[in-house]
């Protein structure tokens, strides 16, 4: 089975649609990039709005949206303070998959390896923080923030990663006083026509990575 039905609620009356696993949900986007980028694009677009599809289509632009970023190049960025696009330049960055948080590096695009990190998608240390979301809007945790270790006063620039066409529309998170005036929230827009087609040579590495973040959770899970 490719997907399982997840009930969100006590009385089993709404529900949600899961991939099955993480390692699943890599093949069949691999599958789709095959078989052209029209198709993996149409998976993406056409569930918008059906919140029970939500998590499905989150993995699918998650995955994407990784690869996208820490190969770096020049973004265009939709500033959600001032309302006004900017292109950005972004290096590069190898990609370092981390347990603690203590264990991200500066200038590596980390990665937590569990799906359940509360703060963030990626970091670079000191002042870089991703969220990757095809949602209109997502909330900033300032509990998880306060466990990244990005103390003192300097400004943290917080991109959320999303669709182009959802840029514009995109709202701002709510924060407290103190984090509200470090944070410089920020939209980075990827069109899918550029980047699905890109990535279809390279996308057998982001199908190893998927795996071995599996394989680490069953092992906790067996030590457990």
């Amino acid at each position: 089975m490719l997907v399982h039905l997840v009930p969100i609620d006590d009385q089993y009356i709404f529900t949600e649609v899961r991939w099955a696993s993480r390692k699943l949900c890599a093949i069949v986007l691999e599958v789709l990039i095959e078989q052209g980028k029209r198709k993996a694009k149409e998976i993406i677009l056409s569930t918008r709005g059906i919140c029970a599809y939500g998590s499905l289509r989150g993995y699918l632009f998650e995955n994407l949206a990784h690869k996208v970023i820490a190969e770096g190049g020049r973004f265009q960025v939709f500033d959600l303070n001032t309302r006004i696009w900017k292109e950005e330049e972004f290096p590069g960055r190898k990609v370092k998959q981390f347990k603690q948080v203590n264990e991200a590096k500066p200038g590596h695009h980390n990665v937590p390896l569990s799906q359940t990190f509360q703060s963030v998608d990626a970091l670079v240390p000191p002042d870089i923080l991703y969220q990757m979301t095809v949602s209109p809007s997502h909330g900033i945790k300032e509990r998880g923030l306060d466990t990244l270790n990005f103390t003192g006063t300097y400004p943290i620039n917080f991109y959320f990663v999303t669709l182009i066409e959802g840029c514009e529309s995109f709202k701002k998170a709510k924060l407290g006083n103190e984090w509200d005036a470090r944070i410089k929230q920020k939209v980075i827009g990827i069109n899918l026509d550029d980047a699905i087609p890109k990535y279809q040579a390279t996308f057998h590495e982001e199908v190893m990575m998927i795996l071995r973040v599996k394989r680490a959770r069953v092992d906790r899970a067996d030590r457990g």
